[in-house]
């Protein structure tokens, strides 16, 4: 992408994204208000595996949710 982009109107999809990452961040405390924690920690076989059982079962907010926590992991994984 070249040259700047000029716009006080929000995009469609930064607002579909910032509701979404609202979903998910709702999502997540959830989860932690039920102890679930460590993701960091995961193995990446398993994070791969919740992910397919997310997307098969239609959990969207699930599915993002892992997508990112194995984004993150990766991107912790180069940088150290």
């Amino acid at each position: 992408m070249t040259g700047q982009i000029k716009t006080t109107i929000p995009h469609t999809d930064d607002v579909a994204v910032d509701r979404f990452a609202r979903l998910m961040k709702l999502k997540l405390l959830e989860a932690r208000v039920k102890g679930r924690h460590g993701w960091e920690e995961y193995p990446e076989d398993t994070l791969l595996a919740m992910l397919r059982e997310h997307v098969e079962k239609g959990g969207m907010r699930d599915t993002a949710n892992l997508a990112m926590m194995i984004h993150m992991n990766r991107e912790a994984a180069r940088a150290s």
